[in-house]
């Protein structure tokens, strides 16, 4: 991670967070969730939280982010493709920063 949190500058990993509800079938998905992230700094440990909106992405298998966390999740399906069985378990791989 890189960056700065209230002007101090990041220095390690750190502990990052996140509860969501989402109602989604293969046409499409919709939420929203919490996040909390804890991360060493120059100044010592910051806390940073927010909230954020889940929506159907533009390409398939891909899920847009919202509000204090901004981006896309790329999601893998673990047991179904949408065509030949339903996915009730997926992987999800973000790609976001934190906007607040």
């Amino acid at each position: 991670m890189t960056g700065t949190i209230d002007g101090a500058e990041v220095t390690d990993t750190g502990a990052f967070a996140i509860n969501s509800v989402v109602v989604g079938s293969c046409s499409g998905i919709t939420g929203s969730g919490t996040f909390v992230l804890q991360i060493e700094t120059t100044e010592g440990v910051k806390t940073v939280a927010g909230r954020f909106d889940i929506f159907s992405g533009a390409l398939p298998g891909e899920v847009d982010l919202t509000g204090d966390l901004v981006g896309t999740v790329s999601l893998v399906s673990a047991d179904g493709d949408c065509i030949n069985a339903p996915i009730s378990v997926a992987a999800g791989r973000l790609d976001v920063h934190i906007g607040t």
